[in-house]
This record gives C-alpha cells, sequence and structure tokens, in this order.
C-alpha cells in the first residue's frame, strides 16, 4: 500500500510492509553516504588535527555506507528469489 501526503516540507510518502524496510534501508545507507562524502569534502579543507579527525569520520562513515549497502544488496538477493517471486 502506498500514500502520498502533501506536508510542510514536501510531499511524504507513506508505505507499509516490505516496502517500509526497503526505504528504511535505502534511507540508511544514503545518510551513511551523504556523511562520508561530507566529512571528506571538511577534511580537504582543513589541517592539522582537524582534519584528521575529519578523514577519520569519514572513514568511519564509509565502512557504514558498505555495510548498509552490502545489506541491501543481501537482501535485495534474498527477497528476489522467494517462491512468491520477489
Amino acid at each position: 500500500m502506498k500514500d502520498s501526503r502533501k506536508g510542510r516540507g514536501g510531499t511524504y510518502i507513506i508505505v507499509s510492509g516490505e516496502r517500509r524496510y526497503q526505504a528504511a534501508r535505502l534511507a540508511a545507507w544514503l545518510i551513511e553516504k551523504d556523511l562520508s562524502e561530507f566529512y571528506d569534502k571538511m577534511a580537504h579543507q582543513t589541517t592539522g588535527m582537524a582534519q584528521e579527525a575529519l578523514s577519520m569520520l569519514s572513514r568511519w562513515e564509509k565502512a557504514h555506507e558498505v555495510f548498509f549497502r552490502t545489506f541491501r544488496d543481501k537482501l535485495s538477493d534474498a527477497y528476489s528469489t522467494m517462491p512468491w517471486g520477489g
């Protein structure tokens, strides 16, 4: 089931069932990806300890991004082979 509603920030898509979990996994991956890119960009604009800290945060978020992407891919593969055809 999918339902669109207008809110103050724009259109919200309301989903249920498996689609809700797919949306949550995608959102988690995108958040980690965006943070990794942000920290990397900021690290290149600083020096010293700030650069080290931002680089460390970028690597940390990159590891989360890889985890969520792998998790998403594995679940998608498993779901697509379900008897009902995914």
